[in-house]
């Protein structure tokens, strides 16, 4: 066991010996071939003479075996050690740096600068959006149809008072105030008179019956139910449960409400005949396409006594 340890050292120092030799013949340059071999050969000597000497006067195997790992592991560190060195050295050839170093520009003296390149410059366009002046149109009617006491008088206006952009208008519309709410509260029963018979053969009843909670905050409970007027098929019903009354918007800068009486398909735009509170009147859109409307019939709803 003793020279079979002591053979696997010498085999392990005399590989570690020929790859430093190897090494130092390819890489380094003639000049300093001798000095590197000398120092790997003084590395090998002082390694050897000081560790063997010790292996030798140790009694037990386990203490030669210890020994043995230990000689091992300082020359695998030593050889690691060395080749990390050659990877991270790698000498240039004289001819190679002269080929990679390009000439630096010369400026010409009092040559004037390059003329700035011309760049487009963007204005921002005086132009209204296309439904502006449309959007105006139909709340300049507003006051006419809160005036009039008339019903179908005041839904001929309403005709004329069609939103451009319906979805747009409730985006962009507000909460109800304590004011707004109180004037919905109650119960309301009307029905929805379509223009084209052709796509609706029978007009809807619609009812709405909301109790507001007075408080901070305007919240109110309730249903809005829409049936057939035919058959008294129920098309649609939304309940409110104590919560924000979000089906209700105050539309910017209006006088009217938009109320969404049919699940996200269909909005009343309703306002106060003559100023009653017991009346409400206005136009009803459908939805028709991916967030397109179209005003496809009217609204009046009664209070219910």
């Amino acid at each position: 066991m003793n020279k079979n340890v002591i053979g696997l050292l010498i085999v392990v120092v005399v590989a570690f010996a020929s790859f430093k030799f190897g090494q130092k013949s390819v890489q380094a340059p003639e000049a300093d071939e001798t000095s590197a071999e000398n120092k790997a050969k003084e590395d090998l000597i002082e390694l050897t003479r000081a560790d063997f000497e010790e292996y030798q006067k140790l009694k037990t195997l386990e203490e030669r075996y210890q020994k043995a790992d230990e000689i091992l592991g300082k020359v695998v560190t030593l050889f690691l050690a060395d080749l990390g060195l050659r990877l991270a050295y790698k000498p240039v050839p004289a001819s190679q740096l002269q080929s990679t170093c390009e000439p630096c520009a010369v400026n010409p003296v009092n040559q004037p600068p390059p003329a700035p390149i011309p760049t487009a410059t963007v204005t921002a366009s005086a132009t209204p959006p296309p439904n502006t002046r449309a959007n105006q149109a139909w709340r300049s009617l507003e006051a006419s149809v809160t005036r009039e006491r008339d019903p179908e008088q005041a839904l001929n206006t309403l005709r004329k008072m069609e939103i451009p952009d319906i979805s747009s208008t409730v985006q962009g519309g507000a909460d109800l105030r304590m004011r707004d709410a109180l004037e919905i509260e109650g119960h309301f029963t009307g029905e929805i008179r379509f223009f084209n018979r052709k796509v609706h053969k029978s007009d809807w009843n619609i009812e709405w019956q909301i109790g507001i909670k007075r408080g901070a905050k305007v919240n109110g409970e309730g249903f809005i139910r829409i049936t057939d007027k035919a058959d008294g098929k129920q098309l649609s019903r939304t309940a409110f449960d104590s919560g924000r009354l979000k089906d209700f918007r105050k539309a910017d800068g209006s006088r009217g409400l938009i109320v969404d009486v049919y699940g996200g398909d269909g909005y009343i735009q309703i306002y106060q005949l003559g100023g009653s509170k017991d009346v409400w009147v206005g136009n009803f859109y459908e939805k028709v396409g991916l967030g397109k409307f179209e005003m496809s019939g009217q609204v009046m709803l009664n209070r219910v006594p």
